[in-house]
């Protein structure tokens, strides 16, 4: 396997920074670090986002940076919706507009929470032949 893609991801949270890690490592060959640790939530609305970002593209190259907002708000509103991609592209425009922009309408750990239901179902699937394979082999050695 060759060596995984780093990409830079800046989230509101740590924790959605894990989730997302943890989704999308598994099924891609890449690496995610996190870029403007120590900002969060309404903080990366500040110019000092911004600057920090500046400093840290500085010294660390990203090809691309997942940026990772809760719409905090219904779809249907406009306003936070502008304010959102304007955000991304100000933040993006730091490192060449090669960004990936994953705005959640939803909380994203309802997409989490979605991929874990998935998961179980197929872990399910698996113990359940496991446990059927396992029976009739017991069945054999009597």
């Amino acid at each position: 396997m060759s060596k995984p893609q780093v990409i830079g991801l800046i989230s509101e949270d740590p924790y959605d920074s894990t989730a997302l890690r943890n989704l999308l490592e598994r099924y891609y060959n890449i690496q995610l670090k996190a870029v403007l640790k120590n900002v969060k939530g309404s903080q990366l609305d500040s110019p000092k986002a911004k600057k920090l970002l500046g400093i840290e593209l500085k010294s660390k190259k990203y090809k691309h940076i997942i940026y990772s907002r809760d719409l905090d708000g219904p779809r249907s509103d406009s306003k936070k919706l502008a304010e959102r991609n304007q955000w991304f592209k100000n933040l993006d425009a730091l490192n060449k507009n090669t960004g990936i922009f994953l705005l959640h309408i939803y909380e994203l750990e309802s997409l989490i929470f979605a991929d874990m239901i998935n998961s179980t179902n197929l872990l399910r699937q698996k113990l359940s032949l496991s446990k059927t394979l396992n029976q009739s082999q017991i069945q054999r050695n009597d």
